[in-house]
């Protein structure tokens, strides 16, 4: 039997305009009105209304296919299953089987070798590029982070499946040989660890860092999360969690940008381990913000 999840109002793909779909989950998989699709290579998204092409990389939102469609964005109250269907896997392998992302320009801009796209496997969509999510025990695609640049040259994340509380799950695998390890608050710090010849797992986002006292049991470890308001909370909030477990954690820094010589910078430096420590170097404001929110913080954690 299916598991379902709390009925929620969702988006109607046949009212936005689709003839033939399935759902699966959250995600209906469509057939792409972009370029000449023979088979379902696109999901819209019933609950947030993203529509992508995983063939031709073409991004909408709910309004924009709707029109485009001559439908409309009526919703409706739907139970959710949990369960992935074996046509979204299948949408899934055309991301799997693209081509690697070598000699990818925003790559390439961003310090990103052949030789690590490699490693990781990034797959190139259209002009996007794809970020596989994998559980390296069954062999089994969890999830896709697509990046992509839009038509405002700007940056747009956009994620598929799971996220799981560690990337890559087969570096994390590992971790344990190594005398310390890297936490990084999204993927390209894994990115330049590599290249700069250390070991990382990334969180896929700072707000993830402290789900799990799984990251802390070792005897060390080194956070280097952005240093805005979520990296200082993630950072603060870890080393709440660090100090139970008697390990040791670092603070945050614009990991993107480090080079061999800010790695050995930090490999030498004395470990941060007090949270009041670390809040003294942030601005007045930022301090009140994260102080308070580290409070709520362990009263969760104490009930």
């Amino acid at each position: 039997m299916k598991s379902l999840l709390q009925r929620r109002s969702v988006f109607n793909p046949k009212a936005v305009g689709f003839n033939s779909f399935s759902v699966s989950g959250d995600e209906a998989i469509v057939v792409c009105p972009y370029h000449d699709d023979h088979r379902p290579s696109a999901s819209f998204n019933i609950v947030t209304g993203l529509f992508y092409c995983f063939t031709c990389g073409e991004a909408k939102n709910a309004a924009q296919i709707a029109k485009a469609l001559g439908g409309s964005t009526e919703r409706v109250k739907l139970a959710i299953s949990k369960s992935r269907s074996s046509e979204l896997n299948s949408l899934w392998h055309i991301v799997k089987t693209s081509p690697l992302a070598m000699n990818n320009e925003y790559l390439e801009k961003r310090g990103v070798s052949n030789d690590t796209v490699e490693k990781f496997g990034i797959r190139s969509v259209s002009n996007d590029i794809a970020i596989l999510i994998e559980d390296f025990r069954r062999e089994e695609l969890l999830g896709i982070q697509i990046r992509r640049i839009d038509e405002n040259n700007k940056i747009k994340y956009l994620s598929f499946g799971n996220k799981t509380a560690v990337w890559p799950l087969w570096h994390f695998k590992y971790s344990k040989k190594l005398s310390r390890l890297f936490i990084t608050e999204g993927i390209f710090g894994v990115f330049n660890a590599e290249e700069n010849g250390r070991t990382a797992v990334a969180t896929l986002g700072a707000a993830n860092a402290a789900i799990s006292a799984s990251f802390f049991r070792r005897r060390s470890h080194c956070l280097l999360f952005d240093p805005d308001l979520a990296g200082y909370l993630a950072t603060v909030k870890s080393m709440c969690v660090a100090l139970e477990s008697t390990s040791t954690v670092f603070p945050s820094v614009e990991v993107d940008s480090l080079n061999d010589d800010d790695w050995n910078r930090i490999e030498d430096a004395k470990l941060i381990k007090n949270p009041s420590r670390f809040l003294r170097h942030l601005d007045n404001g930022i301090q009140d913000m994260v102080r308070l929110d580290m409070i709520n913080f362990l009263e969760r954690r104490r009930q």
